[in-house]
Formats: structure tokens, C-alpha cells, sequence
């Protein structure tokens, strides 16, 4: 039997997607595109041993540079930079994260 995947943060990444979905009104397939965008990078992130706690934009345009290198187009480097500005946008309005605090200087 494969293990489950885990997916770091799902909690998060569930609170988010319900904000885009009920407060932004965007449509499912939306939320969950960006959902994948969003775990995607979270995955990566625990793949280069950082965490949440000290994610910086270095960080975010080092995932980004790589996706583009690998396989995906400037319209999917595009739209996961979309999908994470507003990660961290919601995510910097709760205060989930000292670090994403960055982002919005809200906290």
C-alpha cells in the first residue's frame, strides 16, 4: 500500500482556498488551480530544507526561476506568482507567520 501524501500546511492552504472561494467569489476550478500552485511551492520549499518561518522572496522567485527552467511556461510562472501573492496576502492578514509578514505589512 503507497503511503498517504501528507501536504504540508493543509490546513492553510484549505483556509485559503475557502476565502478565495466564499469572500473573493472565484469559482471552484480557480481555487483549486491555485490551491496546487500553492502546495506546490509549500512541498518545494520543505525539499530545500526552509521552512514558513523564514520564507523570504528570494525564496519564492527561486521556485518560480526553477519551474521556468524545468517545464512550464511564462503563463504558469505567471499565474503560481499570482497564486502565491495572494497566499501570502491572506496568509500576512491572519498573521499565520511572523515571515509573511513581509508581504503585507500588516502584523
Amino acid at each position: 500500500m503507497p503511503k498517504p501524501k501528507i501536504v504540508p500546511f493543509a490546513d492553510r492552504i484549505a483556509d485559503f482556498g475557502a476565502y478565495r472561494r466564499d469572500e473573493r467569489g472565484l469559482s471552484p476550478a480557480t481555487v483549486r488551480n491555485q490551491n496546487w500552485h500553492v502546495e506546490k511551492f509549500l512541498r518545494w520549499l520543505g525539499e530545500q530544507n526552509r521552512s514558513l518561518d523564514d520564507v523570504s522572496l528570494e525564496d519564492v522567485d527561486a521556485f518560480l526561476a526553477a519551474h521556468g527552467k524545468q517545464a512550464w511556461g511564462r503563463v504558469s510562472v505567471a499565474t503560481s506568482a499570482k497564486a502565491l501573492r495572494a497566499f501570502f496576502k491572506h496568509a500576512g492578514k491572519q498573521c499565520w507567520w511572523t515571515a509573511v509578514c513581509w508581504w503585507t505589512a500588516v502584523c
